[in-house]
């Protein structure tokens, strides 16, 4: 899979287009995990047969789960409080003002506040514990594409979740979002590789490749709007760009800077991976972080286990 280099006319006209691919061939989606992978793509077939296709909307949502509680995001680089209220209201209100939402405001230790903790109309994304919370949702979700090799699935529950706990991260959320809603330009952790999968609306995505470094510096760039008086070390990277629909799934190579704008109400999953291949430094980057030096013997022991070196060999026979 060779990147495309097609220009993209979108928001940047001279983006470079994603290309788009099938998952289904094992051996050609093995080869392009095992080169890094070194560049994004779409599969415009990886979910075709997850039952969460035909079974999640935002309507189907509200009529099944409308009851649970969840909470407007505010702020995504510095997580500062969001308003508290039922997956029913938020859906029922995406186009009106996030303060009329039902419910309270939260600070950023979740206590309920009486003011917002930000401006009130910069919301993120709708945070839902969904998957957790129904049994019927996870059985929505089907296997990622086979020759990807995902570490992380079959990984031991125990492993998994001290993976979680020390990383203070959760590598698969769902993300509802109104239109409008940015997700700003930032790298994903540890070198994770990352996919989006769009379930219902559309959502623009700009790339660009990072060269291994996850420089907080970068953070704040605009790629549609590129201002390389600020951002000199970004200038001459190239910019690649897309648009997923229902059924694509976006792969994120390792250390790939994005940025996302919902074009209209969205569903999304995200997941974020490891494969053989970017196993050890993912492993290296988690036991250097300050979490990782924090954490119990119990928990390292747990993840070195899951990462050990003949763990790693049996995958790669996968």
């Amino acid at each position: 899979m060779p990147p495309a280099s097609t220009p993209c006319a979108a928001a940047q006209p001279d983006a470079v287009a994603i290309e788009r691919g099938s998952a289904q061939d094992d051996a050609q989606v093995r080869s392009y995990f095992a080169a890094g992978p070194d560049h994004p793509v779409i599969f415009t077939d990886a979910t075709a047969g997850w039952p969460a296709l035909a079974n999640w909307s935002m309507e189907s949502f509200a009529r099944e789960h409308g009851a649970d509680l969840g909470f407007v995001q505010m702020g995504f680089y510095d997580w500062c409080g969001g308003r508290a209220t039922s997956l029913g209201d938020f859906i029922a209100k995406l186009d009106q003002p996030v303060s009329s939402l039902s419910g309270f405001w939260i600070d950023s230790d979740y206590r309920p506040t009486p003011t917002p903790p930000a401006d009130p109309e910069s919301l993120w994304s709708f945070i839902w514990e969904g998957l957790t919370k129904h049994a019927s949702m996870r059985n929505d979700v089907g296997q990622y594409p086979r020759g990807a090799r995902d570490l992380f699935e079959g990984m031991e529950k125990s492993a998994y979740a001290a993976l979680e706990k020390v990383t203070d991260n959760s590598y698969r959320t769902l993300y509802l979002s109104r239109k409008g809603t940015i997700t700003p330009w930032h790298c994903d952790l540890h070198g994770t590789i990352g996919s989006l999968a769009q379930f219902e609306g559309r959502k623009r995505i700009n790339l660009m490749p990072g060269y291994d470094s996850d420089d907080p510096q970068n953070e704040g760039f605009d790629p549609e709007s590129p201002d390389y008086e600020r951002f000199p070390q970004l200038a001459g990277r190239p910019i690649f760009q897309a648009i997923i629909e229902p059924g694509d799934m976006l792969i994120i190579p390792p250390h790939w800077w994005h940025h996302v704008r919902s074009l209209s109400h969205s569903i999304t999953l995200s997941y974020n991976f490891v494969v053989p291949e970017n196993a050890s430094q993912f492993l290296a980057s988690v036991q250097a972080s300050e979490e990782g030096q924090a954490a119990s013997p119990e928990h390292r022991r747990l993840i070195e286990v899951a990462f050990a070196p003949e763990r790693l060999a049996e995958a790669a026979q996968w």
